[in-house]
């Protein structure tokens, strides 16, 4: 009979049109020996009837429970029937195995199970599945139903320890394509909640796991760790506002504890969020973005995208913990030591507008005005010590200090408001 295979190399493809067209399908599970590594698998099987769990034998096989919003075992029977309108969890403890499923293929229109549950801190989260034995368009107009169900959805990545996503843009190299044999989370918004997919979905994707071309307005930051890695987006859109919005914004969920953490939040309402999607002010903004990791590491944070931001705007990442502000343009990637003490929310980046005031661009240096802070660059002093002198308009000395010249500096200026005058 028709055999669909699958390797660590590729898995076959197949679109049909008749219904129960009787076949067998594999899927290639990598796996650990260890259960730290998270080596988990968010997976579906394309068969409309006669799934059980012990077609995942010798694997630990979890499914996710909606109303509790926490993962539940399906212990150790093999006679438990699956569902075929949910997805699962599985763990192989070895290297690898190949897993069969016999049965006749899914066709036409499947209602997926999703509802709007909150608990544990959770809301509306939902495992579920590609139905298909072929990849689906999570952007196919006419090939989904879906009301009362955020604009994204999540799938694990094991090597990054994260959770890859995709709502208009992707973090971790998901993409609108998810491949066969793989269940993901999408996230429901309010009651009643109905995903419902069909034929108009499915593709050929070769695409082995889960890159769009990304606008001027979009920044991405990654943060890399112990061998794993995470990803956030800002983007900016006239459209787009403070609110968390479900068709924009992509709410952030947490992976392991032993990877990299990278967020920002929504300004009202402080939802930690993968992707964050606002207007920009004329004047500029700042926002703040958060790291966890609960290990003692050497961190990098890589900035993509930041020589085709706006050239109107200088984009500032100021250092909670160290009272350091990095030029982003001039600073592609940053190497840092991180505790597991850290606070959390180290970091803001400010969108500084550089044509509004206080801003003064003078022959041999930069002077901006920030919150409580006056930042400077003084390129052609770079490695210099150098005299910095702040007072106010009657000369009074705010601050007199001397410091190292780095590519962007900053001197704190507590409690003053008015205007400066700074020397350097």
């Amino acid at each position: 009979g028709l055999v669909l295979q699958s390797s660590a190399a590729s898995t076959a493809s197949l679109v049909h049109s008749s219904h129960d067209t009787p076949a067998t399908v594999q899927r290639f599970i990598s796996g650990s020996l260890s259960l730290t590594d998270m080596s988990y698998h968010l997976v579906s099987m394309p068969v409309s009837s006669g799934a059980v769990s012990g077609w995942w034998l010798d694997s630990y096989l979890y499914r996710f429970d909606a109303p509790s919003q926490a993962w539940v075992s399906m212990g150790t029977s093999t006679t438990t029937p699956l569902s075929m309108d949910q997805g699962y969890m599985v763990y192989y403890p070895g290297n690898e195995h190949t897993y069969s499923f016999s049965g006749p293929l899914i066709n036409g229109i499947v209602p997926l199970s999703v509802g709007f549950f909150e608990a544990g801190g959770y809301s509306g989260l939902n495992l579920v599945p590609n139905p298909y034995p072929s990849a689906i368009d999570w952007n196919s107009v006419t090939g989904w139903t879906k009301t009362n169900i955020s604009n994204a959805f999540w799938i694990w990545n094991p090597v990054a320890g994260n959770y890859a996503s995709y709502g208009a843009y992707g973090t971790l190299n998901a993409t609108q394509f998810i491949p066969q044999g793989q269940a993901f989370f999408v996230k429901a918004t309010a009651a009643l909640p109905v995903l419902s997919v069909n034929n108009n979905a499915r593709l050929h994707n070769s695409q082995p796991f889960f890159k769009n071309s990304d606008p001027p307005g979009l920044l991405r930051f990654k943060a890399l760790a112990k061998g794993m890695e995470d990803e956030m987006i800002i983007v900016f859109d006239p459209s787009a506002s403070a609110a968390y919005n479900p068709q924009q914004d992509v709410a952030k969920l947490f992976g392991s504890s032993g990877a990299p953490q990278l967020f920002s939040a929504t300004q009202e309402e402080s939802l930690p969020l993968t992707t964050n999607a606002l207007n920009l002010p004329t004047e500029g903004v700042s926002l703040p973005i958060s790291l966890q990791l609960d290990a003692q590491a050497q961190l990098t944070l890589d900035f993509v995208n930041v020589a085709a931001f706006d050239p109107a705007y200088e984009l500032l990442l100021e250092d909670l913990l160290t009272g350091q502000v990095y030029d982003l343009r001039n600073t592609p990637s940053l190497l840092l030591d991180h505790l597991p003490s850290n606070l959390a929310a180290r970091f803001v980046l400010h969108v500084v507008k550089l044509t509004a005031l206080p801003y003064i661009d003078a022959e041999s240096c930069k002077i901006w005005g920030m919150d409580d802070a006056v930042l400077f660059t003084h390129p052609s002093a770079q490695g210099s010590k150098l005299e910095v002198c702040i007072t106010d308009l009657a000369g009074r000395v705010i601050v007199s200090q001397s410091c190292f010249n780095n590519s962007l500096n900053s001197l704190k200026v507590p409690g003053f408001t008015g205007l400066l005058v700074v020397s350097v």
